[in-house]
């Protein structure tokens, strides 16, 4: 099951993304790494609330790793978690 936040603020872009992570939930006040969409910069991300279980997360959500585990590109990003499900 993932986890998803909807809409929340990118600290990379400004923009707003759907951000998900299929490692446990998405817990307020923990830090999270992420590759930005739209730099392609590596990011972190600590959450304002918790997010929802949802079966399966938008496409185009954002996967969000826990911190300490450091993220790849997106394209390899949405490989491995293609692979992993």
């Amino acid at each position: 099951m993932a986890t998803l936040l909807r809409n929340e603020p990118c600290p990379a872009c400004g923009k707003r993304h759907h951000f998900t992570t299929t490692q446990g939930g998405v817990r307020e006040g923990k830090e999270y790494a992420y590759v930005c969409p739209e730099t392609g910069g590596r990011s972190r991300l600590r959450p304002h609330s918790d997010g929802e279980n949802v079966g399966y997360a938008p496409f185009g959500a954002v996967v969000l790793r826990p911190q300490g585990t450091e993220p790849s590109s997106p394209a390899v990003s949405a490989v491995t978690e293609a692979a992993a499900d």
